[in-house]
């Protein structure tokens, strides 16, 4: 099975289980390769914020470290790479820079989940503004992550579909970030949670993920398990749509060195910029 670059433990808050419960998971379900990437603590976070209370100490990531480094050790036999999810701020770069230069990371996962000093997850902001309104912002927001150049990866790309339907036409409020995406160079997750949520597609849908194959934007693969049977989720009823959109492999990372790995068979291949 392909390797699956999102993956969170307990130690972001939200999971369940340590890094050698998804990885004896992984083995199990015959997966190769994993990438663990729990959010980078968002220290960076406004105390005066609504969601203040979210924030966590940098410090807290250090539990998370050991835990990949525990799995690594008991489990030889799987490749496993250190990742993080960042959530991004405008404005926080330098915060975030820092924070990511101090750490032995294989790749950073970059997403977007306050916007305008509202969380994503909030459904008091669904109920106050408009689809329009939700996605212009958003995407606005999202454009700015992807040109920080911080990341390597960018995350769940139409993430408000989650609780928000997108308006029509959605690809041309999202044509600015995707054409930064593009120029950055950078690789579009597809993220299956969406999946396991009921949503029919990952995130992003097709229509992005159709636009991006046809600008030689490259993709990598996340379950966004929360949950050790979550790993690897969702990638069968992925794959051959991603094949049929013209997608023939996946990236994966090493110490923020990218190749390539095919969907199905063949040999994997170095990544070489021109």
């Amino acid at each position: 099975m392909l390797p699956d670059y999102h993956i969170h433990t307990r130690h972001c808050g939200h999971a369940e289980g340590r890094a050698v419960d998804y990885a004896r998971e992984a083995l199990a379900r015959g997966i190769k390769e994993v990438g663990f990437a729990d959010h980078l603590p968002n220290f960076y976070l406004p105390s005066d914020s609504p969601y203040g209370y979210l924030r966590r100490p940098l410090d807290q990531i250090e539990g998370y470290l050991a835990d990949v480094e525990e799995a690594r050790r008991r489990h030889p036999q799987l490749t496993i790479k250190l990742g993080v999810e960042v959530d991004y701020l405008p404005g926080k770069e330098a915060e975030i820079a820092q924070a990511l230069a101090g750490l032995p990371l294989d790749y950073a996962i970059g997403s977007v989940h306050f916007v305008g000093g509202w969380s994503l997850y909030d459904p008091e902001y669904y109920r106050r503004f408009s689809p329009e309104h939700i996605y212009k912002e958003y995407f606005a927001v999202l454009h700015e992550a992807v040109s920080c150049g911080l990341f390597q990866i960018i995350g769940h790309f139409d993430l408000p579909k989650l609780y928000c339907p997108p308006p029509r036409p959605m690809l041309e409020l999202a044509q600015p970030a995707l054409e930064s995406l593009a120029a950055s160079d950078l690789c579009l997750e597809i993220n299956c949670g969406a999946l396991r949520a009921g949503l029919g597609e990952p995130f992003p849908g097709y229509e992005i993920i159709r636009w991006c194959q046809g600008e030689g934007v490259p993709i990598t693969l996340g379950s966004d398990a929360h949950k050790p049977e979550q790993v690897g989720q969702g990638f069968a009823s992925v794959k051959k749509p991603l094949m049929d959109l013209g997608y023939h492999e996946a990236a994966v990372f090493s110490k923020g060195v990218r190749s390539f790995v095919p969907l199905v068979g063949g040999s994997s291949r170095q990544y070489n910029k021109l």
